[in-house]
């Protein structure tokens, strides 16, 4: 489908998403999207960030528990965050800290391989 302010809601392993667009704010998207702010937050990790750069995944229900069957780990690249790779695979970023025995400060290296299911 598409919302008023044509953002196109796509899906990633069964999880529906937009992309943002640059200075989208995190209460319009609500509304557009007939969710609650909070809702979009818990979804989407987001603290108290309200606006978006051109082209962010923003997840429009909750990430999904595992990877989905077939993708049991990724390997750490260059640049890369446990939150990116919460995103890239529709996983809560909670569960990956939990199934990888991480927690907020723990610093990923190149290389390392990350559970997903």
């Amino acid at each position: 489908g598409v919302t008023a302010d044509k953002h196109y809601i796509r899906e990633n392993f069964g999880v529906k998403f937009i992309f943002t667009k640059e200075n989208d704010n995190i209460d319009t998207l609500a509304e557009e999207l007939g969710v609650y702010r909070y809702q979009l937050v818990k979804y989407n990790d987001l603290g108290k960030k309200t606006t978006f750069r051109e082209g962010e995944v923003l997840y429009v229900e909750p990430k999904r528990l595992n990877a989905v069957s077939g993708y049991k780990y990724h390997v750490i690249q260059k640049g890369e965050t446990l939150s990116h790779v919460s995103r890239l695979y529709a996983v809560r970023l909670k569960r990956l800290f939990k199934m990888n025995d991480l927690d907020e400060n723990s610093v990923l290296q190149v290389g390392q391989v990350i559970r997903l299911r």
